[in-house]
């Protein structure tokens, strides 16, 4: 069994936040410099090195800094993340979709609400209904500027147009599905992740909802949104 320090944690949930934000492999002197710490970037390389060989963490180039693997994002998930509730703009303004009661016009007004708050690309959808928004916003994130990504995202909007089904089928009924890169089931998504979930409208009518973003999404502020939309009826 591994064992990650304390220490370690930290500096590991540093990484994290501070790659979600600058989209660049993270040096020891950006942890140091964004966190204040009263400790060397040597010492920090030291640790940052550790976790390299411990699987959390790896250095896409020579002299670069180092990037979450997709066992980082996951230990950052599971063990790292704090609550951040919604802010009460954000609880309004969803409270305020809540109180369309019709069908239709509900799952196209979240959808475009999710977009705008998560910055992802947003897939919200009730029986034959389906709405996508955010994509064009989310191909402006660093991860999509090549080809290869665009067509995987593709490929796997196609999958999930005949496939989400069975993803909520399997969903635990107290809890979302978040899927770090490999662990996505779908080949399509292995360079991404993916967060599912259900919801259901005051009216009695339910359905799913999904965000794709890069491995680098912002894990807090994506989590605080589905677990709200899945946890509460905000009317």
């Amino acid at each position: 069994m591994t064992i990650i320090k304390d220490r370690q944690k930290d500096i590991l949930g540093w990484v994290v936040r501070e790659y979600t934000k600058i989209s660049r492999p993270v040096a020891s002197s950006d942890i140091v410099r964004e966190f204040h710490l009263k400790v060397s970037p040597a010492t920090i390389r030291s640790e940052m090195l550790e976790l390299d060989h411990l699987g959390y963490l790896n250095q896409p180039h020579t002299s670069a800094g180092r990037v979450p693997t997709d066992r980082g994002y996951r230990f950052f998930i599971d063990n790292l993340l704090e609550d951040a509730p919604l802010t009460s703009r954000k609880r309004s303004v969803l409270k305020e979709t809540f109180e369309e009661e019709d069908e239709d016009k509900f799952t196209r007004e979240l959808a475009r609400l999710a977009a705008s708050i998560t910055r992802n690309l947003t897939l919200c959808g009730l029986k034959e209904i389906l709405y996508k928004r955010g994509f064009t916003r989310l191909l402006e994130e660093p991860e999509f500027g090549s080809q290869k990504m665009v067509r995987s995202l593709g490929r796997l909007l196609d999958r999930l147009d005949d496939e989400m089904q069975y993803f909520v089928e399997d969903l635990d009924e107290s809890r979302e599905a978040v899927f770090v890169g490999e662990e996505n089931p779908l080949e399509e998504g292995r360079d991404m992740s993916m967060i599912i979930t259900e919801w259901t409208h005051p009216e009695g009518f339910s359905g799913f909802f999904a965000l794709i973003g890069p491995k680098r999404m912002d894990y807090q502020k994506n989590l605080s949104f589905v677990r709200y939309l899945h946890h509460s009826h905000p009317i």
